[in-house]
């Protein structure tokens, strides 16, 4: 059996992080799991580790954390927010009304609990959304609409700002890998 362990590679990121996973280290993983039928360690076993957790360290971290408010009316409106299908966006006056707080006391601590702005929030969860959407096989035009954008450019847009990738590249290497 390979075991993985983070304080043998100092290098490694501490935080917890999602990553663009590259071809060789899919691979690697795919490979990994075929040893649950023969878990004996050997050499080999140990150069394909090493390669994985180099791998690991220059994998580019995908930016697709939906942090959670711990102050429980922030965390209310998160939730009501993420539970919007519509993806209709809220002005800022309509949310704080609906938290109890001054505009600028929910911006303020909207953005001190989660590091984003709740615009920068609601934009990140329309792309967690669309994802989801574009990988079950909705088109871009699709997809743009059902999370709330009003016109396909400013979705494409949006979704290249966060992630890199056009949604129409993002779903062709999907279906590639």
């Amino acid at each position: 059996m390979v075991r993985l362990n983070i304080n043998e590679r100092a290098n490694l990121p501490v935080e917890p992080r999602i990553l663009a996973l590259a071809p060789l280290l899919k691979e690697i993983v795919v490979r990994m799991m075929t040893w649950v039928e023969t878990p004996e360690a050997n050499a080999a076993k140990q150069r394909l580790v090493d390669v994985l957790y180099d791998e690991i360290c220059s994998a580019s971290p995908m930016p697709l954390h939906l942090p959670v408010p711990h102050d429980p009316a922030l965390k209310r409106l998160a939730i009501q927010m993420a539970g919007d299908q519509s993806g209709a966006a809220k002005d800022l006056a309509v949310l704080a009304r609906e938290v109890g707080v001054s505009q600028r006391s929910l911006f303020r601590n909207f953005q001190k609990e989660t590091g984003l702005s709740p615009g920068q929030w609601r934009r990140q969860m329309q792309v967690l959304r669309s994802l989801e959407l574009l990988i079950r096989g909705r088109t871009v035009t699709e997809t743009s609409f059902e999370v709330g954008y009003e016109s396909v450019g400013a979705f494409i847009r949006a979704f290249r700002q966060t992630l890199g990738v056009t949604p129409a590249t993002y779903t062709q290497d999907r279906r590639r890998s």
